[in-house]
């Protein structure tokens, strides 16, 4: 039987967060902390089971009395298994990311993220470009872009593969957090998107069934929501759907921005059927291309 992936509670996360910060931690440390779900940890099992399950997320390594924390470069991407394909694919998530920063994202705000290199290189894009942005995420990657007062991060059950918390724990606790901050976007990556032969709806697709339900949450509960998908990703539908367009609330706003791939011929006629979708779902639908490696332009 496989192992259960260990669960990231609030008592663990708050030991993550002093970790993160400081480099370092002990008992005497945890014991010390303010948080009263840390100051009750008397045991020193208890302890080292926290410390244990941290280092096997990858998060610590135990040293002399406590556990110090993993250096890991995020953008690498060799930590936390997001790689690019090709420099022709960072080209174009990084034009998507900048896109999305300048032109739907604003000042102040609070989103909800998901998952991916694309969500990682528009959030960076967006910290960058904007003042006082809240990123609500169950990424820890994503999570650890933003300052520490200005990201959430909801527990659950943690999936290596993909680098986030998951499950009905994540699900619930976003759906919370949501319902009380009520974000001005939501920001999903889509792994395929295809077009209803009747053009009109449109779906959303991940490669992981763990996601499917975080990013559905997000694409549900954002009034304002933004899909970052590669061009090579329209007309792309063999794997988990995610969310139909057609379910999104009335009155919300819907941008799917995706690039110009430079070698594919089908892609003007994919964008048609995408484009008709979005007239036919209506008026808060659009799509934005951007040419990878210049500035943002929208048809």
């Amino acid at each position: 039987m496989a192992k259960a992936a260990p669960k990231v509670g609030r008592r663990r996360w708050l030991e993550l967060e002093i970790l993160a910060e400081e480099g370092y931690l002990d008992i005497d440390r945890v014991r010390s902390d303010p948080a009263r779900e840390l100051r009750e940890v008397k045991s020193n099992t208890t302890f080292w089971e926290d410390f244990a399950a941290l280092a096997e997320m990858g998060f610590a390594r135990r040293v002399s009395g406590g556990i110090a924390k993993v250096a890991r470069d995020i953008f690498g991407g060799t930590y936390f298994g997001l790689n690019y394909a090709s420099k022709e694919h960072q080209r174009e998530r990084a034009a998507i990311a900048a896109h999305i920063a300048e032109c739907c994202v604003f000042n102040y705000e609070t989103g909800a993220v998901g998952h991916g290199t694309t969500c990682l290189d528009a959030t960076q894009a967006i910290l960058r470009a904007r003042m006082g942005v809240m990123v609500i995420t169950t990424n820890i990657a994503i999570a650890e872009l933003a300052p520490h007062e200005s990201a959430i991060i909801v527990g659950g059950a943690f999936e290596r593969d993909i680098w986030a918390l998951c499950g009905d724990m994540a699900r619930d606790g976003l759906r919370k957090e949501l319902a009380e901050r009520k974000p001005h976007f939501g920001l999903v990556g889509a792994s395929g998107i295809s077009v209803s032969d009747d053009r009109t709806d449109i779906v959303l697709y991940c490669h992981k069934p763990a996601e499917q339900e975080i990013l559905g949450t997000i694409c549900e509960m954002c009034p304002r929501l933004l899909v970052a998908a590669g061009g090579d990703k329209i007309a792309k539908a063999d794997m988990e759907a995610f969310y139909h367009m057609r379910r999104r609330p009335e009155k919300s706003e819907t941008v799917i921005v995706t690039t110009r791939p430079p070698t594919s011929a089908n892609f003007s006629r994919r964008q048609s059927e995408v484009e008709e979708a979005c007239r036919n779902l209506g008026a808060g639908f659009q799509l934005h291309v951007v040419e990878a490696g210049s500035e943002p332009t929208q048809d």
